[in-house]
């Protein structure tokens, strides 16, 4: 694992009606403050199809690494598949010297219907697994895609041995985004459950992303019917091998407008959420974002017992949004998670 110097350049760009700040990197330059991100510890997760009722010699294992970011201390989580969570620094410690197994707590099925097709006769289901981080109490959702969303143990307590409730739809979203470079807006189904086992609102897009939001930080304790877009970016991303951008990814932000809560949500389907009460946009005019640092991950499979020269490295960069002053974790597969500006 590794950090490199990378610098940036942005310019202002209007795609029809609405404005991104579309940023660029040049070779040269220095980065804000980095040091080197620490590798605290690591597991596999075992993650049913839905179509898979038990686990079985062919459930899906995939390796997870959890970093520490050296320059702020936020844990990232990152998976083999690339997808990664962030926790922020003050919600994550470092495990203690004999590292432990996540425990597995239970297994959901949930739907996704298409923002083309909105009948449930079409939609397509998606495996859960809900796992507790027994290092830090943190609650881990993952998706039979890969997608990942880890929930602080403050906002996730413990409730023991649990006999698993079938989560209860509550709502749905359409929301749209822009890919990098491209004016045309694509669509994104969204339905929003809530886990009636923890309390947590979970968002899974129609491509299986998931993000999982504890009810509290929403006004009533129920999801929007409809969000206000308040903004676009176009930020670049770099494989871990390359020192020039050699693609950017589209990302949109939305806010609840009772709670103000804020979604980022990338061209990939990727969500990250924000809770209202540490939102806060500073004045009218949009403003660029500052590119603070590169990280490379070394990410070993399930079957990978070491890291080799063969490991996979997933390129990261790390932002801050001047419009909120919240950091952005973004992968090179275009995967977002979001760490807020203000303490919780």
């Amino acid at each position: 694992m590794r950090t490199t110097n990378r610098s940036r350049r942005l310019r202002l760009a209007v795609l029809g009606s609405a404005i991104l700040w579309i940023a660029q990197l040049p070779l040269v330059a220095q980065q804000i403050d980095s040091k080197e991100p620490q590798h605290q510890y690591a597991f596999t997760l075992a993650v049913r199809r839905a179509a898979e009722a038990d686990f079985g010699k062919t459930t899906r294992v995939q390796g997870i690494e959890v970093f520490t970011d050296g320059s702020s201390g936020d844990a990232v989580l990152l998976a083999e598949t690339g997808h990664l969570s962030v926790i922020a620094a003050q919600w994550f410690r470092v495990a203690e010297r004999q590292v432990k197994e996540p425990r597995f707590l239970y297994g959901l099925h949930l739907k996704a219907r298409s923002a083309s097709d909105r009948t449930w006769q079409s939609s397509k289901r998606f495996g859960l697994e809900v796992y507790r981080d027994e290092n830090n109490g943190h609650l881990i959702y993952a998706s039979e895609t890969g997608s990942l969303s880890v929930v602080a143990a403050r906002w996730a307590p413990d409730s023991g041995s649990l006999r698993p409730k079938n989560p209860i739809w509550r709502s749905d979203l359409i929301l749209k985004v822009r890919q990098a470079g491209d004016a045309a807006i694509r669509k994104i189904g969204i339905e929003v459950y809530r886990d009636e086992n923890t309390n947590l609102l979970i968002y899974l897009s129609e491509m299986g992303q998931i993000v999982a939001v504890p009810s509290k930080w929403l006004a009533s304790g129920e999801p929007a019917k409809e969000l206000d877009w308040l903004y676009g970016l176009e930020i670049p991303v770099r494989k871990s091998s390359e020192r020039d951008s050699s693609r950017k990814v589209g990302i949109e932000v939305y806010r609840d407008p009772t709670a103000a809560t804020q979604f980022y949500l990338s061209e990939t389907g990727s969500l990250a959420v924000v809770p209202g009460q540490l939102s806060e946009l500073k004045g009218d005019a949009i403003r660029k974002p500052t590119w603070l640092r590169a990280i490379d991950l070394s990410v070993r499979k399930a079957t990978e017992k070491d890291f080799t020269k063969e490991t996979r490295r997933f390129g990261i960069e790390v932002y801050r949004d001047e419009n909120t002053g919240h950091t952005l974790y973004l992968s090179e597969t275009g995967e977002l998670g979001v760490v807020a500006a203000r303490n919780e």
